[in-house]
């Protein structure tokens, strides 16, 4: 991907939205058989979207200013982990086992997915 880093920061937050989003409406409907009354669509679609944007910017802009290499990825995967653990918690009012589990999977999906792509 060419471009400012800016523009690269634009394609990965959209990459990062669009794997998020369908790995949580897959982990939801198929994993944990959340049914659209408990986990609405929109809702699915809301925490996909805006846990992307909640996090991202901070692994993209603030975490290169402190740190760098493996100790970079580590803190910003945990953070974005910890940050989209919590959102998933009281958004979609799971219990901290499933918020943990639905953060897990999303960050990975996305985390290895960029690796192939990018």
């Amino acid at each position: 991907m060419e471009g400012s880093y800016e523009q690269m920061f634009l394609g990965a937050l959209f990459f990062t939205v669009a794997v998020e989003t369908v790995a949580l409406f897959l982990c939801a409907r198929v994993l944990f058989k959340m049914k659209q009354k408990q986990a609405p669509d929109a809702l699915l679609l809301f925490c996909g979207v805006a846990l992307s944007f909640a996090t991202l910017p901070y692994v993209w802009f603030v975490f290169p200013m402190l740190a760098s290499g493996t100790a970079y990825v580590a803190a910003a995967e945990l953070f974005a982990f910890a940050v989209e653990a919590i959102g998933y918690k009281f958004i979609l009012r799971v219990d901290w086992k499933r918020a943990a589990a639905l953060s897990f999977i999303c960050n990975a999906a996305s985390f290895l997915l960029g690796l192939l792509v990018f």
